[in-house]
């Protein structure tokens, strides 16, 4: 079939095709069966009536990771593809591609012009979608999901989906609202239903998939996001790289959003500039998408007027731009101290606080959920919810001991090799074998009695907030906490 009957169809589009076996562009006979794509497979398998010819071994196992049809920059497109490349990096034997599925809430940039027919069209994407994967020869399907992409009319789609498909399902939960509504919850329902296994990244997730949805602990497992894995170099090495050398370097990465906390540090940093003058404070990150579309740039214009009412102008810097991966590693291992202050405490997860964490970061956060758990047990300082005295004082308290960093450093360092994308991915692909060898349970059949979860735990040494329960996670995950953690070069 020629390239353009393929590509385009219903808004689904392939992403990336990884196999051991030589690559082969053939023609898909039937667009029914397609992926509505052009897609890239092992050599096709010789026919019987044809003796002598080699046959293709089956691969040991085909994954479809399914991410929303929205640009790369989104973080749950973004954390599909690096991780179906985790898989095929670590494990070159598996087959795992990335497609793109339809019924996303695009921005409203995205979505204009769009007619008042595009969410039934997408409803019949989704369906039509789960259909293909039932025909194809796929072993397992992995979907990103996140509740503030799949909103509004893109909840029923899901949940359609969901039902029609007969795949084994793994759900990857990249954030949970802990109040939802009564369509989220229903939503949800079917998502649960559905998964053999879900997967969050967090124990604060996981208690509140537990306590606020109901999901059984034994359909829990507790996989950080990926990083990745910072070269190990020096502070003043790093400074080189980022053009920050003889500065005294923070740095709150991320992007920008009116609950970021960042105020507070910029109300802080008065103090912390009367007793060091050399202090930088980068602010690493554009302002978020939805948030762009809605209020324009006002949080950041806020932050602006905000450095010259405190008179720190020359000592902030606002990145307000996509920047890359070599460029926010350089950041990263500039910084003598990572910021993180949030305002919301309900928040059960954090990639930015766990990208700094895992690359070695001295980290000062608020005590939201993800932060108690995370910097638990000596790899960072909370410090009180908006509040600038006390951020100011955390700072200068690092500031002023560099053994104290060094300390934390190393600390965090070593749980940050849990979190690197080569033991991600053999997290999941523990993950993903639990899922073909569990049958599909409905929702309504899933009870159980909570006495009989297994126990597990996503980071070394971490502990859940208040109340939270343990979830079930891969091997890897209940090994983290004997592993003797290496040290650092």
């Amino acid at each position: 079939m020629p390239r353009h009957a393929i590509q385009g169809c219903i808004g689904l589009r392939h992403h990336r095709h990884v196999g051991l076996l030589p690559r082969t562009r053939v023609p898909i006979p039937q667009p029914e069966q397609a992926m509505h794509t052009e897609t890239v497979i092992a050599p096709a398998k010789a026919r019987a009536d044809a003796p002598g010819q080699f046959r293709a071994p089956r691969p040991v196992m085909e994954i479809r990771m399914l991410v929303p049809e929205l640009p790369e920059h989104f973080k749950v497109v973004s954390a599909g593809i690096r991780l179906c490349q985790a898989l095929a990096d670590r494990y070159p034997e598996l087959t795992c591609a990335t497609t793109r599925l339809g019924g996303a809430c695009p921005p409203p940039s995205v979505s204009a012009g769009q007619d008042s027919t595009a969410a039934g069209k997408s409803g019949g994407a989704c369906r039509r979608m789960a259909g293909l994967l039932n025909k194809s020869s796929a072993d397992l399907v992995c979907l990103q999901y996140a509740p503030h992409v799949y909103g509004g009319a893109g909840m029923d789609h899901i949940a359609c989906f969901v039902g029609e498909l007969r795949k084994p399902l793994v759900t990857v939960i990249n954030s949970v609202a802990t109040d939802p509504t009564s369509a989220e919850q229903q939503v949800m329902k079917s998502l649960f239903g559905a998964s053999s296994r879900l997967v969050a990244p967090s124990r604060a997730c996981g208690q509140i998939l537990r306590e606020c949805y109901r999901v059984p602990l034994r359909k829990i497992d507790v996989i950080p996001q990926g990083i990745p894995e910072l070269p190990v170099a020096g502070v003043s090495r790093w400074k080189v790289v980022a053009g920050l050398q003889e500065l005294e370097v923070l740095v709150t990465c991320g992007h920008l959003e009116a609950h970021k906390g960042i105020e507070h540090v910029i109300r802080a940093l008065p103090a912390v500039v009367s007793r060091h003058p050399r202090v930088l404070y980068v602010v690493v990150g554009s302002t978020e998408p939805l948030c762009r579309e809605t209020f324009g740039e006002a949080y950041l214009q806020l932050l602006k007027d905000l450095t010259r009412q405190c008179g720190v102008e020359n000592h902030v810097r606002f990145l307000n731009r996509f920047v890359d991966e070599d460029e926010m590693n350089a950041y990263l291992g500039a910084a003598d101290i990572c910021l993180s202050p949030y305002d919301m405490e309900e928040r059960p997860y954090s990639a930015n606080l766990a990208r700094m964490v895992g690359t070695g970061c001295v980290v000062v956060s608020t005590p939201y959920m993800h932060a108690r758990e995370l910097l638990a047990d000596g790899r960072g300082r909370l410090v009180r919810f908006a509040s600038p005295g006390a951020i100011s004082e955390a700072i200068l308290e690092l500031l002023a001991d560099p053994d104290a960093r060094s300390l934390i450093r190393q600390r965090a360092w070593e749980a940050g090799r849990q979190m690197i994308w080569p033991t991600v991915a053999q997290a999941y692909m523990q993950c993903f074998r639990t899922a073909l060898e569990s049958p599909r349970v409905t929702h309504s059949q899933s009870g159980e009695d909570e006495a009989t979860a297994s126990p597990g735990h996503a980071i070394p040494g971490t502990r859940p907030p208040p109340g939270a329960e343990c979830c079930r996670s891969p091997e890897i995950s209940r090994d983290w906490f004997s592993l003797q953690p290496p040290s650092r070069p």
